[in-house]
């Protein structure tokens, strides 16, 4: 059994009326069953977002997933 780790994230920010900011970085763990299917054994996902309109505006949530997934 071979497992792959791989990792992800994303950040942005906007300028206007308002600035923001997010960031959401992740990692999933899966297992190849053959060539074209693979067992996700686990993904997971920080996001944390932030409106500069106010100090207090932000939001923190985690996503936590498995699954199986199919290779094209």
């Amino acid at each position: 059994m071979r497992l792959h780790r791989t990792g992800s994230g994303s950040a942005f920010s906007a300028i206007g009326d308002t600035i923001g900011f997010a960031l959401a970085p992740g990692g999933r763990l899966d297992c190849p069953l053959n060539r074209r299917i693979s067992r996700r054994l686990l993904e997971a996902n920080y996001r944390f977002t932030t409106d500069r309109q106010n100090d207090t505006d932000y939001e923190k949530s985690v996503r936590l997933g498995a699954g199986v997934v199919v290779h094209f």
